[in-house]
């Protein structure tokens, strides 16, 4: 419930970051950027039955292509850019109107965890975000 808005929300507040292409998951396919910002949702629980409060478990992923950036770089310039955009906002409800349209539905945006990985074509880098919103 809600996840479309809350992709596009999160898309379009980190647009800002330069270097690379911003698009939610559900575009994303092999024809790809040399950097590219992921956004997705992985898991919705609705955590109160009696009301419209869910817990979503968001993915913002970095993919930098490994023959544009063999030595990190772009990567590293990527994740610094995209932490740095991120960090005031987290776990500051004053600021979530930074980011979603609408304040009143999202009440918790918490940094979870960073991984880093690579594959014989790209560099990824995975945020992990939960989120609570309340849609009464």
């Amino acid at each position: 419930m809600y996840e479309k808005e809350i992709i596009t929300d999160v898309v379009n507040f980190l647009s800002q970051v330069e270097g690379a292409k911003v698009i939610a998951f559900d575009d994303f396919t092999e024809d790809r950027e040399k950097a590219m910002v992921v956004v997705g949702i992985d898991s919705t629980e609705q955590v109160n039955f009696a009301l419209d409060d869910f817990r979503y478990d968001m993915t913002i992923l970095l993919d930098v292509m490994l023959d544009s950036d063999k030595d990190g770089v772009i990567m590293d310039a990527l994740k610094d850019q995209v932490l740095e955009v991120l960090h005031p906002i987290f776990d500051d409800p004053e600021r979530y109107g930074d980011i979603f349209s609408d304040l009143d539905r999202i009440c918790y945006f918490h940094f979870n965890s960073m991984t880093n990985s690579i594959s014989d074509r790209s560099m990824r880098t995975e945020i992990k975000i939960e989120l609570i919103g309340s849609f009464n």
